[in-house]
């Protein structure tokens, strides 16, 4: 997991969690599922035509912001948003509004 960008606090965080079994069994796989452009190619990604809303949260940082702005770049009606937030995830208060304008603008 520290290979993919996860803060040791939050490692440690995990550890504690009944989750913890499962999702250690499956961590080998997570530095093959976060390369990008992962299962789909380039080629793929351009043919989506859905209007398509990547966010990351600022704290994620690299590689994580990478990926994204990757994977929007990609998208032929991708856009990009880093919007202020935990490691993986941004409060709601902050999510919603932006939801908001990206729907009522497609």
């Amino acid at each position: 997991m520290k290979r993919i960008g996860v803060p040791t606090e939050i490692i440690t965080a995990m550890r504690g969690d009944p989750s913890w079994p499962a999702r250690a069994a499956v961590a080998h796989t997570l530095v093959y599922e976060s390369l990008f452009p992962g299962t789909l190619e380039a080629d793929q990604l351009s043919a989506i035509v859905t209007p398509t809303l990547v966010v990351a949260s600022a704290a994620s940082g690299d590689p994580i912001q990478s990926w994204a702005r990757g994977l929007a770049e990609a998208l032929r009606n991708g856009s990009f948003r880093v919007l202020k937030g935990m490691w993986h995830g941004v409060p709601p208060e902050v999510l919603a509004p932006v939801l908001t304008e990206f729907f009522i603008g497609h």
